[in-house]
This record gives structure tokens, sequence and C-alpha cells, in this order.
């Protein structure tokens, strides 16, 4: 473990202002630490372990088949190895396309707070059947659960709800199922939504949000700055995934993610994507990952192999530099370890 930075009056400003951007989620109660975690090693390395996993040992993991299920166990195991219970909530749906029913589930462990106010912290685990999905999205779930495992026994403003969403790319049907069941206390405690989709391998690190309530993007951006971080923010892709999903097939424009449920039931919300987002045009403007192939989500490429073959170093560092960011983010802390 690396040393605490010492905290200076300007970090502590930092600290409050965006405690009060946030919703005044309250200062960070030094309760007594939960079980002890595994160690999780240097920022990025649990994260770039579990991309191996999901990516490597099982591979394509289409919504609702037996690869999904062994996902989502590995999920299960690495949240019990940080000392959580996680709960495993099935449903069933409709795919967007065929019309077929899916049978899949969310995986969600809680970390509590020194408040009930929630940031829900959300990557989907499932993938199309081309590639193996290292960076849509394995990616986004070794993040979430290095981080999960970083801030077991850590003190937080916030309480934070690690969704892990399956069958995203049937129609966004977890992050559906959330949203439709969430009671009205669910909503008013929430205060933000972070999706982490697509977070490593692409050209750029970038972080948009909902228009008008740009409070999380604003936040991530300061800690971004304070940490050295390359987090850029983009306007079209605040644009991109402000569309209602079921518009982008006829109209060509916009994205979707699970983000854009909780945005369309009018939540707070921040998404964080690795991409190349001022190249392309037409259909593609704003749904490249890099300038040298263009789109790699949802193609054959999306192998962790072909990433390291052609990008070097990238994906665990781009995950080193997010671990930082969200740890702060979420912890509301000026400093920040090196392990």
């Amino acid at each position: 473990m690396g040393v605490p930075r010492r905290r200076t009056a300007g970090a502590l400003l930092l600290v409050l202002l965006v405690l009060v951007a946030a919703g005044a989620c309250g200062p960070a109660a030094q309760g007594p630490p939960g079980p002890s975690p595994q160690a999780a090693g240097p920022p990025g390395a649990l994260a770039y372990r579990i991309v191996e996993e999901l990516s490597g040992d099982i591979g394509a993991r289409v919504a609702g088949t037996p690869a999904e299920r062994a996902a989502q166990a590995t999920i299960v195991r690495e949240l019990r190895d940080s000392g959580y219970a996680p709960v495993v909530q099935p449903f069933t749906r409709l795919h967007y396309k065929s019309g077929k029913t899916v049978s899949s589930a969310n995986v969600v462990a809680v970390k509590p707070g020194s408040t009930t106010d929630e940031i829900v912290l959300g990557a989907h685990y499932d993938s199309v059947a081309a590639g193996a999905g290292a960076l849509d999205n394995a990616s986004g779930v070794g993040l979430a659960l290095e981080l999960a495992r970083r801030l077991r026994g850590v003190a937080t403003p916030c309480t934070v709800r690690f969704m892990f969403f399956g069958g995203e790319e049937a129609g966004l049907l977890g992050s559906q199922e959330v949203v439709e069941t969430m009671s009205a206390g669910q909503r008013a405690a929430t205060r933000v939504m972070i999706d982490l989709d697509s977070v490593a391998g692409g050209d750029e690190l970038y972080v948009y949000g909902r228009p008008g309530d740009s409070w999380p993007r604003d936040a991530l951006l300061t800690w971004a700055r304070r940490l050295h971080v390359p987090l850029r923010a983009s306007r079209l892709a605040d644009e991109l995934f402000a569309v209602d999903p079921r518009t982008i097939e006829a109209s060509g424009f916009g994205a979707a993610s699970d983000g854009s449920v909780f945005h369309l039931a009018g939540l707070p919300y921040a998404g964080i994507e690795s991409a190349a987002l001022d190249v392309g045009s037409g259909r593609d403007v704003g749904k490249l990952n890099t300038r040298r192939e263009g789109r790699i989500w949802n193609t054959a490429r999306d192998t962790l192999p072909h990433l390291e073959r052609l990008y070097p170093g990238r994906v665990e560092a781009q995950l080193r530099a997010l671990v930082l960011v969200l740890r702060a983010f979420l912890t509301g802390a000026a400093e920040q370890t090196t392990g």
C-alpha cells in the first residue's frame, strides 16, 4: 500500500463542493470495517484479471446462455471474496429484436455508507456472439469488481449499490428490470447512476451525462484533473445517450447503454466509455472506439489478445486510471493510495 497524500485546504474545500453537488450524502462515518477482502493488488490489476477471465476463459456471453451464467457465477464469487453478500435477481423479458424470451439475472451487492443516499455503479456482463466481449463489457465488469473490493470496509459518504446487469445486448433488459421495479423511495435515494460500459481499449477516456444535470460528469472530471487522468467530456455523447433507445434503429442517431434507462426514468447518471468520439459520420458518429480500426465493440476484434497486440498496455493503463478516479469520487477523499 502506498502512503496517502497530504490533505491541503484546497483539497478539503474541493471535497465539500463535490459532496454538496452529489446531494450532500454527509461526512464519511468511521464505522468498523467489514470482513477483510483479499488484496486487490496495484490499481487496475484485479480489473484486468477479470477481463482475462470473462473474455478469455469464458468468451462470448450471449444473454440467456450458459456462458452468461458462467460470467454471473464469476461475479458472485468475486463479490463474496471481497466480503459482500451478493443477491442474484433472475428475470425473464423479451429480446428487443427477435421477440423471444430471454432468461437472465442481475447481480447486486451493497456497500453501506454513512447515509442511505445511494450511488449506483452499474456494468453489464453479457456480450454479443461476435468476439469475446473484452472491451464490451468485461472491462466495465472488472472495473466495478475492483472498486467493490477496494471500497469494502472503507468509509463512503453515500451507500454504493453495485449492479451487474444481464441481457444488456438483448435490449437493456437487466437495467429495465431494475428501473421498472424501483420503489418511489429507491428512486428518491438514488443520487446518480454511473454506467461503466466499454471503459478500456478505445483511444480516449470519455465521461458523459444527462443534459442539463451535469454535476456527476463535472465531479468526475474534477477528480480526473487532480489525479492527472486524461478523462474528457463529450457533448456529443451527452446527446447520443439522451435519445430514447427505441428510436435509434429508425433514425440512425443515438446510442444506448444501461445508463440510458436511468436517464429516461428521470434519474441523474454519468457514463464512462473508451472511444474515438471525434471521428466517424452518419450512423457511425460517436460509435467508434479507435481511429485505427473504427468499431471494436460488437465485432470479432473485441478480444483481449487483439487489443494487446495493437494497443499494448492500453487496457490495463485505462483501468488503473479509472480505479483512481472513481475511488476518489465514491469516497469523497482527496488522498489516493498506490496499492
